[in-house]
């Protein structure tokens, strides 16, 4: 995750397993790599784009939340069921 503006960013792994509890990340701080068959992720905003394999996903801008299912071998799919964290 590349945020391009401050976020707020939830992102669950497989099994439930957060990885990024409702941290406000700021502009050009990348997160980590995460290796899972599967993610969940919301984003506060659209001030975020991804990386996913090869892929670069530039979330939408918008001033409401985004969430996003990931899973290995297929295209990410924006989705409204966004996971939660604390």
């Amino acid at each position: 995750i590349v945020p391009t503006g401050t976020v707020s960013v939830c992102l669950v792994a497989a099994r439930g397993r957060v990885l990024i509890d409702n941290v406000d990340l700021i502009a050009g701080a990348p997160t980590r790599t995460f290796r899972s068959k599967r993610f969940r992720v919301s984003f506060g905003n659209g001030a975020a784009r991804m990386r996913v394999g090869t892929r670069r996903i530039d979330v939408p801008d918008r001033s409401t939340p985004v969430g996003y299912d990931l899973r290995a071998g297929r295209a990410p799919r924006e989705t409204d069921r966004r996971p939660t964290c604390s």
